[in-house]
């Protein structure tokens, strides 16, 4: 049978292992030893050798290894999850174990397989390597800053930035001959939120377009803010929660799309759209708790 053990059972196959643990019996202590075995690797190959010899000649002694000892294990944990996910490539990969090389084409295989992951700048510096997961945002706007004129956004957009106030002064650009009731405060909003979510598809996503301009969708890809980045830690959970909020945001863009194409097949349903805001700006903490036990009620 095949051997599918950890892959540092390679690593261990290629060094004098007996005559070292003579030498070093501490290291049968099974997690000390496989770091060693990291280490060893690591320096093995040209890139991870200058690491090693900047971390302990750049830095204090002790900040040096501590520096070097996070590497390893970071080292560690991408080889494994490059293992685990592409397998295939892995076993074809040409490339040292636990080198700088290897981590880029996992890095690549993410990219092009999982969700987006920038690295044009990273290719062209073989001895960078990424110590976390950068997530940068996927929305098409820059909401915050600015990027393109009124009339360029989608009209789902132009709508939702006359209603939130961003570009209120525009309503009648939407068609509009009466001017709509301004921003809603808490309870009016939850009313408004509550009542489009009881209308048919696609009316039923235009919350989701007020969160899509706020950033406040609850996904990762859509909420991060243009020109900044949050970062996740390597692991499986990491990378298993960012697929699932790629695929999310995908259908979020898609139910917004959907709607954008409702509103342009008719543009009488913008009036629509605005009887619904302008019924919620009247309502109260009361109102809001009446609505909800009539939903219950039935």
């Amino acid at each position: 049978m095949r051997d599918q053990a950890y892959p540092v059972t390679a690593a261990i196959q290629q060094s004098n292992t007996s005559a070292l643990l003579l030498r070093r019996p501490e290291l049968i202590n099974h997690r000390i030893a496989i770091k060693h075995l990291v280490a060893r690797m690591v320096i093995r190959t040209p890139l991870g050798a200058a690491e090693y010899l900047k971390m302990r000649t750049g830095y204090e002694p002790e900040e040096g290894v501590k520096i070097f000892n996070q590497r390893l294990d970071l080292a560690e944990t991408l080889d494994d999850l490059y293992r685990s996910l592409f397998q295939r490539e892995y076993e074809a990969s040409q490339s040292a174990m636990f080198s700088s090389a290897r981590e880029h084409e996992f890095y690549k295989l993410v990219g092009l397989r999982l969700f987006p992951l920038h690295i044009a700048d990273l290719t062209r510096q073989p001895d960078k390597f990424l110590a976390g997961i950068p997530v940068q945002g996927q929305q098409q706007h820059n909401w915050l800053d600015g990027c393109c004129s009124f009339e360029a956004h989608q009209l789902v957009f132009r709508l939702v930035l006359v209603l939130n106030g961003a570009e209120y002064d525009r309503w009648k650009d939407l068609g509009l001959t009466k001017e709509p009731a301004p921003p809603l405060s808490r309870f009016p909003w939850s009313y408004f939120v509550k009542e489009c979510l009881r209308q048919p598809p696609p009316l039923c996503h235009l919350p989701l377009a007020f969160y899509t301009v706020g950033y406040k969708t609850g996904n990762v890809w859509l909420d991060t803010f243009p020109e900044s980045v949050a970062w996740y830690e390597w692991s499986a959970e990491s990378i298993a929660k960012l697929l699932l909020h790629r695929i999310e945001a995908e259908q979020m863009k898609l139910a917004v799309a959907g709607l954008d194409c409702w509103l342009e097949e008719d543009k009488s349903r913008i009036g629509r759209v605005v009887e619904l805001w302008d019924k919620a700006s009247t309502k109260t903490r009361e109102d809001l708790v009446r609505q909800q036990q009539g939903r219950e009620a039935v």
